[in-house]
Parts: structure tokens; sequence; C-alpha cells
């Protein structure tokens, strides 16, 4: 890629030193430092001349180059197309083009580049690279434009409180003035379970900015002595996508069902609309707002179904040399609407997510999340005599080994603890898990 990037630049700077240019900056010295990997130094001399310079070819170039290597997609592509306007077989500008578009997983649009670039008869170095970039294009996106993806999981853990239930041996009710004893069911319990689960995803692009997709998992887990704990989940999904330069939007439906030890037990329904931008490569952002009803089967639990609001608001940066350690923080608020009439009515919820991935070798990487959400009930519980309240906080911690490109094999610890102002519902958990997985391309 260095080799790229000097004769690139090469024939930009080029006649930017002939005496028809004395006068203007000297691009032979910006491109230097770009060539040497000082990018960022060129693109702050660069950028405040390009009102002054838009529309000269080797300023165009050279402020392309820069835009791109920073991850500044959109100027860099509005810079070639000023080039390609007067110069369209200009095959620096077809190159960075078409490497712009497929840094913006346009494949479409980079292969058509790509290939309108070879029938220009571009110099070999260009040449070689074109067919690597073609090459890598062709494993990930099919010309068929029908992307199919998937996976299979399987895996063992231990959970030290599978029923998510309290440590307290009694309850004090000041509602009624009385202590009880929890039901098993609400009591802490440890227990060991196998997990299973697998999905599928079709991608199917329309154009160059469009696309439709569809996609499907199931999840189903064991216990070894709770069995009224099994479950089996289903979910399926479908909607629209759409990307211009570095922004991504999203629109979907999804259905999941929910079954508990072999019988139906909650089903709901969902949308979701989802925002993303890429600024200067590392950097991502999003937005997304969902709506979601969820109705419980039998009519004894009726009393438990809620329509739920979300909005999420997140932020990831990559950092280290190439990329490779993520860094990201999400907050989310909701609201949980009670529409039965139970006990503590609607819920409130604030959530903070910080999660983070370091890599260990070429094969192994490191991931911690820490993530912890308030509630706030709205109506007064008459067991209690007040509105119920409660924080959960959780640390996941764990290693992934990549054993080949798309097999892996990971360890994972996650500690929880909810804090409630109703002892009924305060609890805590170590659940540790190996899990093997295999994706398909």
């Amino acid at each position: 890629m260095r080799l790229i990037a000097l004769f690139l630049l090469a024939a930009a700077i080029g006649p930017a030193i002939s005496p028809a240019r004395a006068q203007t900056p000297d691009l032979a010295q910006i491109g230097e430092l770009a060539a040497d990997g000082r990018c960022a130094q060129a693109f702050e001399i660069l950028a405040p001349l390009e009102f002054e310079m838009a529309g000269i070819a080797e300023f165009d170039l050279l402020f392309a180059h820069c835009a791109l290597e920073l991850g500044e997609t959109g100027l860099a592509m509005l810079a070639l197309e000023r080039v390609l306007a007067v110069a369209p077989a200009s095959t620096q500008a077809r190159f960075l083009l078409a490497r712009a578009y497929f840094l913006l997983d346009d494949f479409e649009a980079a292969r058509r580049e790509f290939e309108l670039l070879l029938s220009l008869g571009p110099a070999p170095v260009l040449g070689d690279s074109v067919g690597q970039y073609l090459d890598a294009i062709a494993a990930r996106h099919p010309r068929d434009g029908l992307r199919v993806g998937g996976y299979v999981a399987f895996g063992v853990g231990h959970d030290s409180n599978v029923t998510d239930g309290t440590a307290n041996d009694l309850i004090y009710f000041p509602g009624l003035n009385q202590d009880f004893r929890p039901a098993a069911s609400d009591r802490e319990d440890a227990d060991d379970y196998a997990n299973l689960a697998a999905g599928i995803d079709l991608v199917r692009p329309i154009g160059r900015r469009h696309g439709v997709y569809a996609g499907a998992d199931v999840n189903a887990r064991r216990h070894r002595e709770r069995d009224a704990l099994d479950y089996e989940l289903t979910s399926l999904r479908a909607g629209y996508r759409h990307a211009w330069h570095n922004h991504s939007l999203r629109a979907g439906l999804g259905l999941v069902d929910w079954r508990l030890d072999g019988a139906a037990y909650q089903d709901g329904e969902s949308l979701e609309i989802e925002w993303r931008n890429v600024h200067r490569r590392r950097n991502q952002f999003g937005l997304a707002a969902g709506y979601a009803r969820y109705r419980h089967d039998a009519a004894a639990d009726a009393v438990l179904d809620y329509d739920d609001t979300r909005l999420r608001l997140a932020y990831t940066r990559l950092l280290g040399p190439r990329g490779d350690q993520v860094l990201g923080v999400s907050v989310a608020v909701g609201r949980e609407d009670d529409v039965n009439g139970r006990d503590d009515g609607n819920r409130d919820t604030i959530a903070l997510r910080i999660h983070g991935q370091l890599p260990f070798s070429e094969q192994t990487n490191g991931f911690l999340i820490i993530s912890s959400q308030s509630d706030d009930y709205d109506r007064e519980n008459p067991l209690f005599a007040e509105r119920r309240s409660e924080s959960r906080n959780q640390v996941a911690a764990g290693v992934i080994w990549q054993i080949r490109e798309s097999t892996s094999l990971a360890a994972t610890l996650v500690a929880s603890d909810t804090d409630s102002n109703f002892a009924l519902y305060d609890s805590s958990s170590n659940d540790f898990s190996i899990t093997l997985r295999q994706d398909f391309f």
C-alpha cells in the first residue's frame, strides 16, 4: 500500500512543481508528508486551501488521498468528482474513488470503478492492487448481489442463580405487616446448562445504495436440574437498508416467540429504525429508536403484558495503529407501558453501557462490558406500600480465541447484581460459560 501511495502522490504532485504553479503552495512538499504517512499534518495544510484551489487536479488528488486516509470519505469523493468531471480517464482519481466506495462497503460501486480502471490500462503497480481489491470484493460480496451468512454455536456453563431469585430467607411485606418465605421459584438456585444457537442472515442489494434483508435466530437452553426454566427463543427479522457516503439507515420489523418448558409462554412484535455514521473511519455514531409489544400466552400471565419504547445513542471509537482496539459507550432511555394493570404499573428506564475490546495476539481478543440500568415504576405496590425502584449492574469479561478464520472459542464470565427497594427482587449471580461458534459466509 505504501508503494501505491507513493505512485499516486507522485502522479498528483508532478505538475505542481512546474513554473505555471510557482506561486501556489508547495504541493510537492505536502505530498512528501503524505507519502511518509503524515496525512494528518498534510491535511491540516490542505484543508484551508480547499475553497481557493478546488478544481486544480493535482490539489484535488492530494486532498482526496489525505481525506481518505483520515476517514473523511465524503470530502474525498467530492474532490475526486471534480477531477473526473474534467479528466474522466484519470487512473489515479478512479483508483481513489473505487477505494472510497470499498471503505464505505458499497462493493458494487467499488467493483464497477475498479473494472473501469482496468479498462483504462493503469500502471502495473495500480493493476496489481486493483486485482487484490476485486478478489476481496468477490469473497465478501458475490456478483449475484445476494449475501448469505449464518452461524451455529454450542456452549456449556454454570449459573449461580438461574432463577434470578433472592437470597433472603424471609421477605417483609409492609402492606400486610407480615413476613413470608419466598416460593422456590423466587429463591436463588444454582444450576449447570447447555446452550445451542443458530442463525441465518440474507442481504439483497438493490442498486448502489439500497437493499433489503431478512434473518432468523434460534436459541435453546437446557438445565441440568431446573427443567422448568428450559426454553426455546425464536426471532425473525426483515427490513430495508440504505447507505450514502458515510451514513447508513436501517428500518426493520421483528417477531419473537418464547417457549418455556415446552409450552408457549410469550410472543412479541417490534419496529426499529437505526441511523449510523462513520466519521474519519475510526469513529462510529449511532441513533436508534424502537417500539415493541409483548404478550403472554397464558391468561394467568396476561397481567405481565407490556408495550416498550426505546431510544439509544451510541458511540464507538477504534484505537491503536491497526484500529483493532475498540472502545464504545451507549446510553438508552425507555418506557415500559403496563397494559393490563400490573401491581407496579409503568416503568421508566435509563441504561449506560461501556464496552471495550483488546487484542492479545492475532488469534486472541479480550473483551469487557460494563452496564448499569436504573428502573422506576409509577404505581404504589399494595404489598410493599411504596413504588418499586431498582438498579441493575453487570460486568461481563472474556476471551475469544480465533481457531480458524470462521471458528472461535469464547470463555465468558458475567457477574450481575440487582438492588431493589423491594427485598423480593434483590439478587446476584455469576455465570461462567464456554462457547464454540462456527460462522458461515
